[in-house]
């Protein structure tokens, strides 16, 4: 009868402990998304919320990944933080294959090639 109280007790634990990882360390969600026109590539952008201690800025990220299983392929993906969640929409739009523009409202607008098999993010962005 004793394991049984101790089971649950490690058990409420450890779902406690994980409740508040996720509270001080939110996951990235993905918030849009857009295949390339032959379906080999897909753009993703991704939100994380401010942990609820600790640092207050949304963080995002774009990073292109294979187009069936998701796969990120080389290069660096595009970091940006604000201090305020995007107020609307975020487009992407490719205009070949292998190029991508990502605008957000309070990014302004990114350009992406993938060359050699990987991304390559400019480091330039236009005002929208």
């Amino acid at each position: 009868m004793k394991w049984i109280v101790w089971t649950i007790v490690v058990i409420g634990l450890s779902c406690l402990a994980w409740l508040c990882y996720r509270a001080l360390n939110p996951p990235f969600r993905v918030v849009e998304r857009s295949d390339s026109p032959s379906g080999h590539y897909r753009c993703l952008v991704l939100e994380k919320v401010p942990a609820l201690i600790g640092e207050g800025s949304y963080r995002y990220r774009c990073q292109i990944v294979t187009g069936k299983s998701e796969k990120i392929i080389p290069g660096k993906p595009l970091d940006f933080s604000t201090d305020s969640l995007t107020e609307g929409p975020i487009h992407i739009n490719w205009s070949a294959d292998d190029a991508v523009t990502v605008t957000a409202p309070i990014h302004g607008s990114t350009d992406c090639t993938i060359v050699d098999g990987g991304q390559r993010w400019s480091e330039e962005r236009q005002s929208h």
